[in-house]
């Protein structure tokens, strides 16, 4: 197994965005597809569990993985077929996100603008099933390539097949798949979607509008409101956003007039925003300087990242992002859902 690279004991902790101590009994990087078959036998043979690392950008480690890590560090970016209106563009699933968004604006090739600095990789992008501004990836799949994690055989999804939800796949429900490649059906012509708030300033724009000026928006907006993950710990958006019964949401905005509520996901239900609920929870003061980012309350964050981070830490963030569960379910009946892996 020499040619694989495995090594024993790694600390991982500068490979998640959230900088907590982090170590694994074994480790690898994945940097071709044949390599797959090999690793799984490995696992197999010491009957190790296998955990799938991408950017690290949405997971929250708490104790030493016992297992092997493999991090996709698979390449590659070829467009395999185009049309008047659209490409096909097939991504390596190692590929960094936002590089490949502005990749694609650069190759007049539209729809990901909204969804620019999103940390993580492409594969991380799919098995969360990621979105920004009322934008989400699932509506530019046209397949997905992934392995078996139990059985070593590859296998291509259809977009239907990959079982999109909000902020979830079938790749991240089952926890049996390692994505190594996608396909991405995107437009030659490009069509601005403008529907978030923030975003609507563009559309005053005395010329026509382009993919690289939203894009740009975007980005000016995330890093108004969101901690550079270079330097302060964090996953993004711990919690997905919750949504309820058109009837629920009608009795908590007459308890709570202030209350935003969004219809975006469909008629049926309604979606309140998670950082306003947590902003007005009853978690403590304490609670909220250390661990909730100032700007944000949706944000939870490792404030030591890059200085002596106690082992101690992830567990005590975890106590507290479960103190905010709580807290919210009390004070309006609404069980928060984590975005983010805990292990």
């Amino acid at each position: 197994m020499k040619d694989l690279a495995i090594q024993k004991n790694v600390s991982l902790q500068d490979r998640h965005t959230f900088g907590l101590p982090w170590k694994s009994r074994f480790f690898v990087e994945l940097e071709k597809e044949e390599q797959i078959a090999g690793l799984l036998n490995f696992a197999k043979s010491k009957e190790l569990p296998v955990l799938i690392l991408g950017g690290g950008s949405n997971m929250l480690p708490t104790e030493t993985y016992k297992g092997l890590v493999i991090q996709n560090k698979l390449t590659g970016r070829e467009v395999i077929k185009e049309t008047k209106t659209f490409s096909l563009l097939q991504v390596a699933a190692g590929e960094d996100w936002h590089k490949l968004v502005l990749w694609t604006i650069k190759n007049e090739m539209f729809g990901l603008e909204n969804m620019s600095l999103i940390p993580g990789t492409v594969g991380g992008a799919v098995v969360q099933n990621i979105g920004a501004y009322d934008v989400d990836i699932q509506r530019f799949i046209y397949s997905v390539t992934a392995y078996s994690l139990n059985t070593g055989k590859k296998k291509v999804f259809t977009r239907d097949e990959c079982k999109f939800e909000y902020r979830n796949s079938i790749f991240k429900s089952s926890d049996l798949w390692v994505v190594t490649s996608v396909i991405l059906k995107l437009s030659k012509k490009f069509k601005p979607v403008l529907t978030y708030k923030p975003l609507q300033i563009l559309q005053s724009s005395t010329s026509e509008l382009t993919a690289k000026e939203v894009s740009r928006e975007v980005i000016k907006i995330r890093r108004s409101k969101l901690p550079d993950w270079n330097r302060v710990g964090t996953a993004g958006s711990f919690f997905a956003n919750p949504r309820v019964s058109k009837t629920k949401a009608r009795r908590l905005q007459k308890l709570y007039p202030e209350m935003p509520l969004f219809y975006n996901y469909g008629s049926t239900k309604a979606t309140i925003p998670a950082g306003w609920l947590i902003e007005h929870s009853s978690l403590s003061e304490k609670n909220r300087k250390e661990f909730l980012y100032h700007k944000h309350a949706l944000i939870i964050v490792n404030k030591e990242k890059g200085g002596d981070v106690s082992i101690t830490k992830g567990k005590r963030t975890v106590a507290v992002v479960e103190r905010i569960q709580s807290k919210v379910s009390q004070g309006f009946g609404i069980d928060l859902r984590p975005e983010v892996r805990i292990f």
